[in-house]
C-alpha cells in the first residue's frame, strides 16, 4: 500500500471516528445518561467500538432506554415490549408510544462489578436488539447475537459475551 492510500485511510477512519463520537454523544444525551456517568462510559466505549452506520441505526425509536436502581440482570434486552410487561409494571416505567425493544440497565449491577461486565453484556444485548429489529417474529438466540455482534463491527474487539463464549468468527 503507497503512502497516499494508508492517508486516506487514516482520514477516512478519522472522519468516521469523528462521526462516531458525534452520534455516540447524541445517543447518551437522547437517554440522559448524564445523570449516570458510569453507564454512560460504558455506552461510550461499547459503542465506541462499533462501526458508525451501525451506532446510527441504534438511533430508533423503537428503542427504548431504562436505567433502574436494581434489577436481575446487569444489562438485558426486552422484546417485543407493552406496558403489559411485568418488568415494565415492576419498575413503573413509562413506555413511548414506539417502543418495541427495552433496553434495561441495573445500576447496581453496573456500579458493584467491573466494567468489562457490563461492556460484554451490552454489547450481546446489543446483538439480540438487532436480531429483533431485522426479524421481529423469529425467535432469537445468543449464537445469532453473537454472530451480528461480530457483523456490526465488534469482529476486532475482544469481547465475551455473559455465557463466557469468546465472539470470534469461527
Amino acid at each position: 500500500m503507497n503512502n497516499s492510500n494508508k492517508l486516506h485511510r487514516h482520514r477516512t477512519t478519522q472522519r468516521d471516528a469523528n462521526n462516531n463520537n458525534n452520534v455516540i454523544r447524541e445517543f447518551t444525551s437522547s437517554w440522559n445518561l448524564g445523570r449516570h456517568p458510569r453507564i454512560a462510559q460504558c455506552f461510550d466505549v461499547v459503542l465506541g467500538a462499533m462501526i458508525y452506520e451501525t451506532v446510527h441505526a441504534l438511533i430508533d425509536p423503537r428503542l427504548q432506554l431504562a436505567v433502574v436502581p436494581e434489577s436481575t440482570h446487569g444489562v438485558w434486552a426486552y422484546f417485543p415490549i407493552h406496558y403489559r410487561r411485568e418488568i415494565v409494571r415492576r419498575h413503573d416505567i413509562i413506555l413511548t408510544p414506539a417502543a418495541k425493544v427495552l433496553l434495561l440497565v441495573s445500576e447496581f449491577h453496573v456500579l458493584s462489578r467491573p466494567p468489562e461486565t457490563t461492556w460484554n453484556e451490552l454489547t450481546h444485548q446489543i446483538g439480540h436488539i438487532f436480531a429483533y429489529f431485522r426479524n421481529p417474529n423469529r425467535v432469537h438466540d445468543c449464537e445469532q447475537a453473537n454472530a451480528i455482534c461480530l457483523e456490526i463491527g465488534f469482529a476486532k474487539v475482544a469481547v465475551q459475551n455473559v455465557q463466557g463464549r469468546e465472539l470470534t468468527g469461527e
